[in-house]
């Protein structure tokens, strides 16, 4: 072997062990970043552990999932109001904040009334939460957070501004939840409810029948069933009874 002497003095290295201190130091120049010495710091996320010559870098944290609500179940009271049970769930890891909810008609008929009735009105002094017009899209403010894997509920009363007195609007919509400031949207599935009109009545006196509204009721209500939608049973109740008296009305030819 090769033997070489450093400094004047008497230390004796073979190739071999200069090959292994060379390696050790090429080790420090690639582990020890520019400027660094001791332990190191790293903003973020992640942990640094070492002292400049072994590193070992971890996650401390796993970024979090945005809140994600789910529609769990809409149904609906009509026994003396139109009320709509909205159930929620947030599968996410963060507070979901529900500002507003969205009723987007799809199609709309007003049921007029064949009977010629006449009324003594009476000013309304109840307020529903949600009254419905004709446009297509109306949208309403709500105020309700759900926490992350948590659940909520709640209650919305409808009423139609266009139906006419004792009558209902048949509405065709969807039904859809806005939330968070990014404006998140989660959209029900199709439905055909009958909705009551707002004014009430101190008494009325029928005068004559109309059977060519009676005809044109029927053939709307038949129109909108063909829609594919969960119904209410309102809905279904009117329809058959326009089915069963139908005979009176329909022009035979």
């Amino acid at each position: 072997m090769v033997e070489w002497i450093i400094s004047n003095k008497e230390w004796i290295f073979s190739g071999l062990g200069i090959a292994i201190i060379s390696a050790f130091f090429a080790i420090l120049k690639t582990k020890t970043p520019k400027g660094g010495e001791g332990n190191l710091n790293v903003s973020g996320d992640k942990n640094v552990i070492g002292d400049g010559n072994i590193l070992q870098i971890t996650n401390l944290t796993e970024e979090k999932q945005q809140s994600n609500i789910k529609i769990v179940d809409i149904s609906l009271n009509e026994d003396k109001e139109f009320i709509v049970d909205i159930k929620l769930r947030n599968i996410g890891d963060q507070v979901a904040y529900i500002k507003e909810i969205s009723f987007d008609i799809l199609d709309y008929y007003n049921i007029i009334n064949p009977q010629m009735t006449h009324y003594q009105l009476v000013e309304s002094s109840h307020t529903y939460d949600v009254v419905l017009g004709k446009e297509k899209q109306q949208v309403f403010n709500v105020s309700q957070s759900i926490g992350a894997n948590e659940v909520d509920r709640f209650q919305v009363k409808l009423a139609s501004s266009i139906a006419e007195t004792r009558m209902v609007t048949i509405y065709y919509l969807t039904l859809s939840i806005i939330y968070d400031e990014d404006n998140k949207v989660v959209k029900s599935e199709k439905y055909l409810w009958a909705v009551p009109s707002i004014s009430e009545y101190a008494a009325c006196y029928i005068s004559h029948t109309s059977m060519e509204i009676a005809k044109k009721n029927y053939l709307e209500l038949k129109r909108m069933n063909n829609y594919d939608a969960i119904k209410s049973n309102h809905f279904i109740s009117i329809l058959k009874s326009y089915e069963e008296n139908k005979s009176d009305f329909l022009i035979k030819h």
